[in-house]
């Protein structure tokens, strides 16, 4: 019988997929906006390099695919593999979390920018 973590792994890969289709929409909009609302200001580090990687949710689908894959390949017991579901979700939910820092500042940017006329 496959581990349940097989599935875990799974479902986190096609919800990547679904993440990484959303945010290739967002970094567009975003972009232009950015560029239209700070008028040739410059972006903060953060902002620069999330806008320079939209690939980023794809890396987490092949970590993703690659611990189902192990997960069908190995004989680890579950609970190890579930410690490395956990994991990877930390570690996303961290990226996540400086995405959304990375998107705010250029937006507190424009909020003092509008605040100041």
């Amino acid at each position: 019988m496959k581990k349940a973590a097989t599935y875990y792994f799974a479902l986190f890969a096609v919800a990547n997929v679904f993440v990484a289709h959303v945010f290739s929409f967002v970094y567009q909009d975003a972009a232009s906006s950015f560029s239209r609302f700070l008028e040739g200001k410059r972006l903060p580090v953060i902002t620069h390099t999330f806008l320079a990687v939209p690939w980023w949710p794809y890396v987490f689908v092949g970590l993703f695919l690659a611990g189902a894959a192990l997960c069908l390949c190995t004989r680890w017991r579950s609970e190890t593999l579930y410690h490395a579901v956990i994991v990877l979700l930390a570690a996303e939910a961290f990226i996540l979390f400086c995405n959304v820092v990375a998107y705010t500042l250029p937006f507190l940017a424009i909020i003092e920018t509008l605040s100041k006329h």
